[in-house]
């Protein structure tokens, strides 16, 4: 008569089955942490010490800005060969068109450094301010606007765009 039934399950069964458990985890970890640690430093400020010593000029900077009374969009066209145009429209706060303003854009990948570049922006008239840039990469990108008018008036602004 055949039996039906499993061999009998061995401490060398369970210890071979214990080893290979742990070692397929222990292998998927030690991949995660190696590419973690070598694709991103993880630095998101070069000097984040003094930054936080001058943290009351930086309120007071964002209280005079909000004082202009400043508003902006930023808009961004995206085209097939990896190319955006950035616009961005500035109206003081009565909805008028603001003109001579000089106006930088920083354009910065959150999750990877070597693809930073800075753009001018001139105008194109009725408080728009625009030029092209080439991202290389697809996703996420942070844009830093800044407008300067004189020495004393400035407005800084963060947005994201995200390329196809």
């Amino acid at each position: 008569m055949k039996s039906y039934f499993a061999p009998p399950l061995t401490g060398q069964h369970v210890l071979i089955l214990f080893l290979a458990f742990f070692g397929v985890i222990l292998s998927v970890n030690g991949v995660l942490v190696y590419r973690s640690l070598s694709t991103w430093t993880g630095l998101e400020q070069e000097n984040a010490y003094v930054d936080g010593l001058n943290y009351n000029q930086t309120l007071e900077a964002r209280r005079a800005q909000a004082e202009l009374g400043w508003r902006h969009t930023l808009s961004a066209e995206f085209q097939n060969d990896g190319g955006v145009i950035l616009t961005v429209h500035f109206v003081d706060r009565d909805g008028a068109p603001l003109e001579g303003l000089n106006v930088t854009a920083m354009l910065r990948r959150p999750t990877q450094d070597g693809f930073d570049q800075s753009l001018e922006l001139p105008s194109r008239g009725k408080g728009a301010y625009g030029a092209r840039a080439v991202l290389p990469l697809a996703g996420q990108w942070q844009v830093r606007v800044t407008a300067r008018r004189g020495a004393a008036d400035l407005f800084v602004s963060e947005s994201r765009i995200r390329t196809r």
